[in-house]
């Protein structure tokens, strides 16, 4: 399936090659998330929404990551008892949960020459997704002022936010570009 289109990203630059990114994505989302024959010009919408949702919320790690990069601060101080917020240690569980679904789901299954339940770690991965967009809606990870800079603490809590959010970005990129050969958006 292609995707055409003529519009400009807000940076100016052509939207038609991160549409065609996607659509990998998203036809992938599709195949496995339905019992029908797949047929690539009838996508479920609810599939469309979660392919562009996974890329769209992988571009805002990549975008909290290169702004982390540039923060002046020392990377190494960084506390996990500072987890202290419900959605964070729902991200956590659900990180823990990845060694279970790709073990269960795609390793076994092609150790033992069954077949790979793909369906199953795109669940998972939309699951994660949505957690970690709620926790990024509610909560700043990132601090900018000077001010903020020079308490140890916030800086500790920055930094253990980004690890968190580096777990999540590492678990998209391990399983969408390579077990699944996506390729990835990290710009929008």
């Amino acid at each position: 399936a292609v995707v055409s289109t003529q519009s400009t990203g807000e940076d100016g630059g052509d939207v038609s090659k991160e549409c065609h990114t996607m659509m990998p994505l998203v036809i992938l989302c599709d195949f496995f998330s339905t019992t029908s024959p797949f047929n690539p010009t009838k996508l479920a919408p609810q599939t469309l929404r979660e392919g562009v949702f996974l890329h769209y919320n992988l571009a805002r790690m990549a975008h909290l990551r290169k702004r982390h990069s540039e923060t002046p601060c020392d990377r190494s101080l960084t506390d996990p008892s500072l987890l202290t917020l419900e959605v964070e240690w729902e991200l956590v569980c659900s990180l823990v949960m990845f060694h279970k679904v790709l073990s269960l789901n795609i390793l076994t299954p092609l150790l033992e020459g069954g077949p790979l339940k793909l369906s199953k770690l795109l669940q998972y991965l939309v699951k994660l997704i949505r957690v970690f967009s709620k926790y990024y809606s509610t909560h700043k990870i990132i601090i900018q002022s000077d001010l903020q800079m020079e308490k140890e603490g916030l800086v500790r809590r920055m930094n253990t936010r980004m690890a968190l959010v580096d777990c999540v970005f590492n678990v998209l990129v391990f399983c969408l570009h390579d077990l699944l050969g996506l390729p990835l958006i990290f710009n929008m």
